[in-house]
């Protein structure tokens, strides 16, 4: 079932990687459209981008940064970004939103002690693909600024933002949180 999996899986990432190229070869070549079509178009590059970055959950892919990236140095700094950049807020989108359901947040932790290492593994899984997909879609960005006009380059941004950079910085943040947790002492 595993290799199933992880065929399926290649596939999908295959597939995605193939309409990135032929939705940024048609922005690039085509006509300026309406404001809603260049949203939708940056929506779906960064859907499609962000997707191809699921495969980090069928290989060990995030093995790939050493350890000690995945490490929290300096825990004051993170939470003094993450007031600034309002992480928070980000979270309770999420948590009222996609991850609404229980079994979403199950399928990462499972609400025990001994979940706390699975819960730490999957969160540097996911920070690894928002990672390479926020520096892909920036990488497009700035082929779109210089080959199109600026506004889908800015939509494209502002997506990229909200699809792999918020991602990114909240998986630190579960890790932050898993560590004193993890080192709390039970009384």
């Amino acid at each position: 079932m595993k290799i199933l999996k992880k065929t399926l899986h290649i596939i999908f990432s295959s597939f995605l990687i193939w309409q990135t190229f032929m939705l940024t070869e048609r922005i690039l070549f085509k006509q300026q459209d309406t404001f809603l079509d260049s949203f939708v178009d940056a929506l779906f590059l960064n859907l499609f981008v962000t997707g191809i970055f699921t495969i980090v959950y069928s290989f060990p892919a995030h093995r790939i940064l050493p350890k000690r990236y995945y490490s929290i140095e300096n825990p004051k700094f993170l939470r003094r970004v993450g007031n600034i950049i309002q992480i928070d807020l980000f979270k309770k989108l999420l948590t009222n939103t996609i991850w609404k359901e229980k079994n979403n947040k199950k399928h990462f932790f499972s609400g025990f002690r001994n979940g706390f290492s699975n819960l730490e593994i999957a969160s540097m899984k996911s920070e690894f693909g928002h990672f390479l997909g926020f520096c892909v879609v920036m990488m497009l960005t700035i082929l779109l600024a210089i080959e199109t006009n600026y506004l889908i380059a800015a939509l494209v941004f502002i997506v990229n933002i909200f699809f792999n950079f918020y991602p990114f910085m909240l998986q630190r943040f579960h890790r932050l949180r898993v560590n004193e947790l993890k080192n709390r002492k039970v009384v």
